[in-house]
Order: structure tokens, then C-alpha cells, then sequence
């Protein structure tokens, strides 16, 4: 059975060791407490994962999502990421930034995501995201976003 949720610290335990060799995994900045993980499994083994900071009182920022190369075209991604930005609207925020790679970036324009560089931002956000690549750096209005419904119902 297929489970979605932030990580316990145990989860946290169980995800470092799985996918602590991996490259994308030592990557990751694990000493900021402002970190949190969601995690992906199936019947108790890690499939995948995202990684969001709250550091930012305006914006949460999603660092990495990852499902397993072997899992993947299976509606997990997502689902990963639904449950990523839900689990972020559900501490108070409505905008989030996601930092994306070659291999995130077709499937975050698949889910209707936005480049900043062609996303209409608010004023108030402007300063706040002047750091990230226009380019490789996604903006998502949370609210708008699940508006739409799951992709897999066609109704974006």
C-alpha cells in the first residue's frame, strides 16, 4: 500500500539510509531545522520523497522531489507533490517556490506549473524571490493550483 505524509524522525532514519550513497541525496542540506521531508512509501520502504524549507515567512520552498527511477509513470510524482503543497498550505503558506533540475522540470510544467520567469508574481513576493534562477525555479500560488483538480481527472 502506497502512504504519503511528512516524515517522523524514525522515517528520517529509514530515508538516510536508503538513499544516502545516491547523488541527489548527498545534495541535500540536513542541518537546517527549518527542513522538513514528506515521504513516499510502499508497504514501509521509502519509493521517494521532497524536501521543503520554511526558512522564508513568505514563500516555502520545495528543494527536491524524488520518486525512484523504477516507480515512476505511475502517478506517484503527483502525488508526491500534492501532498507536498498540501502539507505546506496546511502551515500557513500559499505561495511556494520549487527548485528544479532538467529531469523535474517537464514534469513541473506537466502538473501547470509556472518558470518565474513567465509566472505573474505578486509585488510582495518580488523581493523575496530575486535569488532564484528564473529560469530553473518554478512559482506555484498554492490555493490556484489545487483549484484546478488532479490532472489525472482532466480537469486542468
Amino acid at each position: 500500500m502506497i502512504t504519503m505524509r511528512k516524515a517522523s524522525e524514525e522515517e528520517l532514519s529509514i530515508l538516510f539510509s536508503v538513499y544516502g550513497n545516491s547523488q541527489d541525496f548527498k545534495n541535500l542540506n540536513l542541518s537546517n531545522h527549518n527542513y522538513e521531508f514528506v515521504i513516499v512509501l510502499n508497504s514501509n520502504i521509502p519509493i521517494g520523497y521532497s524536501q521543503i524549507n520554511f526558512e522564508n515567512n513568505n514563500v516555502a520552498e520545495i528543494l527536491t522531489i524524488y520518486i525512484n527511477e523504477t516507480e515512476r509513470s505511475q502517478g506517484l510524482g503527483d502525488g508526491l507533490l500534492r501532498t507536498t503543497l498540501n502539507y505546506i498550505e496546511s502551515k500557513g503558506y500559499i505561495w511556494a517556490i520549487i527548485t528544479a533540475n532538467e529531469k523535474l522540470q517537464p514534469f513541473l510544467l506537466s502538473e501547470g506549473l509556472q518558470l518565474l520567469s513567465t509566472a505573474s508574481i505578486p509585488d510582495n513576493l518580488i523581493a523575496h524571490l530575486e535569488n532564484y534562477d528564473p529560469n530553473t525555479s518554478f512559482f506555484c500560488h498554492i490555493p490556484v493550483f489545487f483549484s484546478h483538480g488532479c490532472k489525472h481527472e482532466g480537469s486542468i
